[in-house]
């Protein structure tokens, strides 16, 4: 029975029905490269894993390449995984729990933003609900924004929360004013002008929040 449990366990991880944007990885398939496992920490850790991906024109299987810096031997379990992979706590310490289907223009493997750059349109069901989870974060960091630009000496964040609420207020079904900010700030942006001032605001949220608008 036991057996019986651990297949029928496995085989459910790789059953997923794949909609158009999303990619599922294959943990098994993971393979390291070019990395000193005893060099001290922090230490870079470099490793592929293979991905099916579902387009428009139906599966395609891409090798992706992850390099991640570790600080700890939490890190090496938690965060030098597969896109999608989870972990949880065991007596030991942790343990694989499951593989998630990721969104491709999420994903900070390379190789898998750059086929969903060329092949994902950004309209679709995934993005609505990224779009609107960013506009509630938008509207709470402009408010705070807001109240600290009341002190004169500050009032870069009053001028940083108005322009966020203005991206904010259009979205989901509105993202002109977005993605115009994230060109002007995160692209075309002085590295000069980001501490201390409003650009330097905007770069900040705009970089930690809207990597899945970024092509």
């Amino acid at each position: 029975m036991k057996l019986f449990l651990f297949i029928t366990i496995i085989f459910t991880q790789y059953t997923y029905a794949l909609e158009i944007g999303e990619c599922l990885a294959n943990p098994d398939s993971k393979k390291y490269f070019d990395t000193d496992f005893h060099a001290p920490y922090p230490k870079l850790i470099s490793f592929t894993c293979r991905y099916k991906c579902m387009g428009e024109r139906g599966e395609v299987d891409i090798l992706g390449t992850s390099k991640i810096e570790s600080f700890s031997t939490n890190d090496d379990a938690k965060k030098i995984v597969c896109d999608g992979v989870k972990v949880k706590n065991a007596p030991w310490g942790f343990e694989f729990d499951k593989v998630e289907p990721i969104y491709s223009h999420s994903s900070r493997v390379r190789e898998i933003k750059e086929w969903a750059n060329l092949n994902i349109d950004h309209n679709n069901k995934f993005e609505y609900d990224l779009l609107i989870k960013l506009k509630e974060t938008l509207v709470a960091v402009a408010n705070s924004y807001q109240i600290a630009g009341q002190n004169p000496q500050y009032a870069y964040f009053k001028e940083a929360g108005d322009e966020l609420l203005s991206i904010a207020q259009a979205l989901p079904d509105d993202t002109r004013e977005l993605d115009h900010a994230i060109k002007k700030y995160l692209i075309d942006s002085n590295s000069d002008l980001r501490n201390g001032s409003k650009e330097g605001l905007l770069y900040g949220v705009l970089s930690g929040n809207t990597y899945f608008r970024q092509d």
